[in-house]
């Protein structure tokens, strides 16, 4: 059984408390410079994982193009929406959990048209998506998104 109190009392010794925090300190600060590949400023797509960009809907539904809803059997859909004024195409990717309930009160409920998107679409604009990775299950290609993340400003 290990003897916990000898290890706090071995951190009462100024030096070794000082030691300790400037670990603690550094790894923190390693951790908050790390940083997420960030896209291209030419990429076709906004990344997010706002959930608010989609319960909008409703709201900008004379704005929107189309609503694609790529992979949605995985873990983690992607909501793919592309408004008439903008040329950029917007990817939400929001938990499978999320997405049963946001279909339902969101989209179903406000009468929103949306489709899955097709392999053939996502295969047509794979260069688009910079941060998909090509998954092979049997003879049908899929395409996955591998993260996500940068903020979003849709004017009104």
């Amino acid at each position: 059984m290990p003897n916990f109190f000898v290890f706090v009392r071995s951190f009462q010794v100024l030096p070794r408390r000082i030691a300790l925090f400037a670990t603690l300190l550094i790894s923190a600060l390693a951790l908050s410079v790390y940083q997420v590949p960030q896209q291209p400023e030419n990429s076709r797509v906004i990344y997010s994982q706002d959930i608010s960009l989609l319960t909008e809907l409703p709201a900008h539904r004379h704005r929107l193009d189309y609503l694609l809803l790529a992979q949605p059997l995985a873990d983690f859909p992607h909501y793919i929406i592309k408004y008439k004024d903008q040329t950029k195409l917007v990817a939400v990717k929001i938990p499978q959990t999320t997405q049963v309930s946001l279909e339902r009160e969101v989209l179903l409920r406000n009468a929103i048209p949306y489709s899955i998107a097709s392999n053939a679409w996502l295969f047509t604009y794979r260069n688009d998506f910079f941060l998909l990775s090509k998954i092979s299950l049997g003879s049908d290609l899929f395409w996955g998104f591998e993260t996500a993340g940068s903020k979003l400003g849709i004017e009104n």
